[in-house]
């Protein structure tokens, strides 16, 4: 496997055999992943032997004929991702494939491993750097809609974010849910749908918490539910906690199409109680599921669905 060019993080019997020509695997504002993190070092040290763990540098949706990850990743799955498939079975090895978020599809012949999103989390937990005590209570809270959000996505000026704005606008032109301008070129978005930059805190005293896919999950795919506002996930990814979110339990899930979203905006308007509740549920999966501790045990059970995981 020496002539395999530098895209894909490669781990072969818990041995670091193939680096990548950049830090990070993925990175964005609270989901990033160094190649050397505490993710990254977790993973290798509980990798058996007989394994093949291979992480492309990509942040999703790993799968053949990929136009995304061809043109922006410069992944291909012919010369970065199918010599391992052939390799591991030539040699007898079970092939995992480490991924931030996944689409529906995903390829039938290949164990995808959700990795965790964010080092600092996967450190100390969410917890540790939203404190629930710093948070405004529900009764406090305004029902003022606040978003922020770059212009990715598939589907350039018909992209999910730039119908979300649009939405959003043309329920309440008054609001503050805007695009920043970056990934804006060239797309033909109105002027009117463009905000300043602010402060990501300053999204955590509303009563909903809008989170919007980009070109897969949003960055704040995770710590939107620790802000104690409801959830709102506008997203068809799937990513290392999805199985543990409940609708109407611990978030609120919008249409891809947002043929409901105003519907849902108003119904939190209306039934206060209810709401809070969810909010509260929220929180909950933040303490239980984002702790630094559930972060290893969920790695130890993916991994030994495949392949009895090393003690650590």
């Amino acid at each position: 496997m020496e002539n395999m060019n530098s895209n894909v993080l490669v781990f072969e019997d818990g041995v670091l055999t193939k680096d990548i020509d950049n830090d990070f695997v993925w990175r964005g504002f609270c989901s990033s992943a160094n190649k050397n993190g505490p993710i990254i070092q977790y993973i290798q040290s509980i990798l058996p032997p007989n394994s093949l763990f291979i992480i492309p540098r990509s942040d999703g949706n790993v799968t053949r004929n990929n136009k995304y990850n061809e043109g922006y990743h410069h992944l291909y799955w012919e010369t970065d991702i199918e010599p391992y498939v052939k390799y591991a079975k030539e040699t007898g090895r079970v092939l995992l494939v480490g991924v931030l978020s996944m689409l529906e599809y995903r390829e039938r012949d290949i164990n995808y491993i959700y990795i965790p999103l964010h080092d600092d989390f996967f450190e100390h937990g969410v917890e540790y750097w939203f404190p629930r005590h710093q948070l405004p209570p529900w009764e406090q809270r305004t029902d003022e809609l606040v978003w922020r959000g770059g212009c990715s996505g598939i589907g350039e000026g018909d992209s999910l974010r730039i119908r979300f704005a649009k939405e959003i606008y043309k329920y309440n032109p008054n609001t503050q849910v805007r695009l920043g301008r970056w990934w804006s070129e060239n797309k033909g978005i109105p002027e009117e749908l463009f905000g300043e930059h602010i402060y990501h805190m300053s999204m955590t005293s509303q009563k909903i918490y809008f989170i919007v896919d980009g070109n897969v999950i949003a960055s704040n795919h995770m710590w939107g539910f620790a802000t104690g506002a409801v959830p709102f996930l506008i997203s068809n990814a799937y990513c290392w906690f999805s199985e543990f979110l409940e609708p109407y339990v611990n978030y609120i899930p919008i249409a891809y199409d947002l043929s409901d979203l105003v519907e849902k905006i108003e119904w939190v308007k209306t039934h206060d109680k209810e709401a809070k509740a969810i909010a509260m549920g929220a929180l909950e999966i933040t303490r239980r599921v984002f702790s630094a501790e559930f972060h290893r045990q969920y790695l130890r059970e993916q991994i030994a669905k495949y392949i009895p995981s090393k003690e650590t």
